[in-house]
Parts: C-alpha cells; structure tokens; sequence
C-alpha cells in the first residue's frame, strides 16, 4: 500500500535524547516479584535508568537462566527461597545426597518440603496413641524439627513455621546471604 510504502522510505530522527529519570523518589531498593529469566532481561534497563540499586525478589528468581548467568546482575540482590541444596547443614547435605543417589538429579524445594511432611506427619504417627485425636495433638505440640529445608516448629495456628532461606547473587554464583 502507499501508506507502508512511504512508512518504509521515512526516516525517523530524534530530536533529543530522553533526560534518564535517576532515583526521584530516593528509593532503598527495588522489589521484583518477576521471573529469574525475567530479571536478566529488566536489570539493563534499571541501569539505563540510572536506577543502579539494590534487588529484592522471591523464590520465582530460582530459574535456571538466572542461576546459569548470575553475573547479569550488576547490583546487590538478594531473594528468598524455601529450600535451597547448597546449603551447609548436615539434614540438607543427607536429603542432598540420598535423594541425587536415588534419582540422578537434584531435589527442588516441593520435594524436600515432601520429605520434612512426610517425616513429620510419620514421627507423630508414632507418638500418638493411634486415634485421630491423639495424632492431632501430636501434630499440634511438635517441637523444633531439624529437616532438610530447615528448623521449623508448629506454630500457634498448627502451621509449620520456619525462617526463609535468602540468598545473594554474586559475581559468579548465588550463595546463601551472611
């Protein structure tokens, strides 16, 4: 047509450069509840943006893109995971371990919250009297559980209650947060 004949020939020119925004509202951090694969593509645009500043995210950053290129981001980032098998703690080094023996790949964070489950809900079994009351109460008065995403506890609500894992992103890994 004439029109995409004459849009195809028109030379686009800026007149000026956009003024970058920087921090105006002198912010501490940026949150991006945003996918990992995501993260890598939104990071250039931050510094474009002279928004160079701290990151926050959420267990959605755990994706292989992110992993693979942790030298993407450029600033300080830290996100929480619910499970984490680098971690240095004997009850994860054994699920680690037995679990990559078992099935040639390493567990993901459903199946260590699986096995801390099913251990848990087994220990009471075994504690309770064998009715439905008695587990009950056992589930409810759990103590501290050392398991393989972490200690936890029952809480007052009878929901397991336990810290989250952060991590940072560093220069070439992700490594849990001092």
């Amino acid at each position: 047509s004439n029109t995409s004949a004459l849009l195809a020939t028109h030379r686009f020119s800026a007149k000026r450069a956009l003024p970058a925004k920087g921090n105006r509202n002198s912010l501490e951090a940026i949150y991006l509840p945003a996918p990992g694969s995501h993260v890598v593509n939104i990071y250039p645009q931050l510094v474009y943006h002279e928004l160079k500043l701290p990151l926050l995210g959420s267990d959605s950053w755990d994706e292989v893109e992110l992993t693979r290129k942790p030298e993407a981001i450029g600033s300080e980032a830290y996100f929480t995971v619910g499970f984490w098998a680098d971690l240095d703690r004997p009850a994860t080094r054994r699920f680690v371990q037995r679990y990559q023996d078992r099935y040639a790949a390493p567990p993901d964070t459903l199946a260590a919250h699986a096995y801390d489950g099913a251990r848990i809900l087994m220990e009471a079994v075994l504690r309770s009297d064998g009715t439905r009351e008695g587990l009950r109460e056992q589930l409810a008065a759990f103590g501290p559980f050392d398991g393989a995403s972490g200690e936890f506890k029952m809480g007052s609500s009878r929901e397991p209650e336990k810290e989250a894992v952060v991590l940072m992103i560093g220069k070439e890994s992700i490594v849990p947060a001092p």
